[in-house]
């Protein structure tokens, strides 16, 4: 299981991208202005369009209409993703004391804000591929996320960002 979870698209991508980023100078010549940077800008012309991909590939296999026993699971799902991990976060960086015991500066303190907001996509799609479990529960907690995670993300970037010094 953890020869399928390590050698799947997403992390390739990641440790090719770390690769290129943090390898010698020639190396990230060769993909920021030099032969090679039509590769770096198709790749960016395809992230424009990603998360509308996702979201219409995430909506075509959503037929035929889960049954109701369903929607509990994917409420407590999503309401724990998008609500109870973000206000755990903020609580703990700015009531706990978090983001001082850390020694986080305003810029860190969002970066780790951000990452308690986000629609957790990525780890559900690694937990099926995996797994090799059901992808259709899954991708229902994904749609439903991606709908409801712009306006609680925004609310709860909002809060983080108030209670900063």
């Amino acid at each position: 299981m953890l020869r399928v979870a390590l050698l799947n698209s997403n992390t390739i991508a990641a440790v090719a991208g770390f690769i290129v980023a943090l390898g010698p100078p020639p190396l990230r010549a060769l993909f920021f202005g030099g032969p090679l940077s039509c590769l770096r800008e198709a790749a960016a012309n395809i992230a424009r369009a990603a998360h509308a991909m996702l979201l219409i590939t995430l909506g075509a296999a959503l037929w035929p209409v889960p049954s109701t026993s369903d929607w509990t699971a994917v409420g407590g799902v999503c309401a724990a993703k998008l609500v109870g991990l973000p206000l755990a976060t903020l609580g703990l960086l700015h009531f706990g004391g978090l983001a001082s015991t850390l020694g986080l500066s305003a810029a860190g303190t969002l970066v780790v804000a951000i990452e308690g907001c986000v629609p957790s996509a990525l780890q559900i799609s690694m937990m099926v591929q995996s797994t090799g479990r059901d992808a259709r529960s899954c991708t229902v907690i994904c749609f439903w996320q991606h709908v409801f995670g712009l306006p609680t993300m925004t609310a709860f970037l909002a809060l983080a960002l108030s209670g900063m010094p």
